[in-house]
């Protein structure tokens, strides 16, 4: 039976080295170049090092999948990297903890950042979790006592601390971001000109700086960033964005599954400021 990404190359492999080779990949132009796959050295557009195997020296990143590399185990969800590294920023959140659980599960080593920004938002409402949430240092003691998983945590600030978030992942070399260290709330987001100012600078700055570090520490780190992102920008397919009102019968399909889109606008006009970043 064929595992979905049993096929990936190195090309697609954080361990990856490219520094001080050309890189193609962000040229929609270079497709072509990429679809042959060649073990002769001779004959390959562009050549890399990896940084797990270094006795491969350099050679054709197409020529190895997952599947052929030992670096890449088979497990439940495909082939994962052996002993990858991922840091979760805003690992305090609900989405974020059980992420880093679950991950280290599977064999990742997990890191993880959080200024604990969303408990204090919610102390600032006069609110609280419906769920009562341990502190931090309890969590991690958990994690290891019940799951066995040891989680780097610092308690940092992406935003603000910027120094010692690049001293982390320097020290981590992190080969998967998880970014959650954003707001997500819209509705805190609208409370008044203050609140809108500081979650546009939270999430909107605080990825800027993210992405200057990880060019210049781990530019072949994959960054998986799951906050509101824009609406504009040309699919790497090619499709032509479509504008305005969609027919009354349009449908969105995909799978086995099928959307109505009848009536809605495109791109959408965001109904407030968390949507505007």
């Amino acid at each position: 039976m064929e595992i979905h990404n049993q096929n990936c190359t190195c090309w697609n492999c954080p361990a990856i080295n490219l520094a001080g080779k050309v890189d193609f990949r962000a040229c929609g132009q270079s497709t072509l170049k990429f679809e042959k796959k060649t073990r002769d050295l001779s004959e390959a557009q562009i050549m890399a090092e990896c940084k797990r195997r270094p006795e491969l020296g350099l050679f054709d990143p197409m020529g190895i999948t997952f599947a052929e590399c030992p670096q890449w185990q088979k497990g439940p969800y495909g082939y994962l990297l052996k002993d990858m590294r991922v840091m979760i920023l805003g690992i305090d959140g609900y989405l974020g903890w059980a992420l880093a659980l679950w991950l280290g599960k599977l064999g990742c080593k997990i890191s993880g950042v959080d200024n604990y920004n969303r408990r204090e938002w919610v102390k600032e409402r006069g609110s609280h979790t419906i769920v009562p949430i341990a502190r931090m240092n309890e969590r991690l003691h958990a994690a290891k006592e019940v799951l066995g998983i040891d989680i780097n945590f610092r308690q940092i600030d992406i935003l603000n601390e910027r120094p010692r978030l690049r001293e982390f992942i320097d020290e981590v070399k992190p080969e998967a971001i998880v970014h959650y260290a954003e707001n997500p709330s819209a509705a805190y987001s609208m409370i008044d000109t203050e609140h809108a100012i500081a979650v546009q600078k939270n999430n909107v700055l605080g990825t800027l700086g993210l992405l200057f570090i990880m060019h210049e520490l781990v530019p072949e780190t994959s960054l998986l960033k799951l906050g509101t992102m824009g609406e504009y920008g040309t699919p790497l397919t090619g499709r032509p964005l479509f504008e305005g009102m969609f027919p009354a019968d349009a449908t969105l399909k995909w799978g086995t599954r099928e959307w109505s889109m009848g009536g809605g606008a495109y791109p959408q006009g965001p109904g407030e400021f968390l949507s505007c970043q």
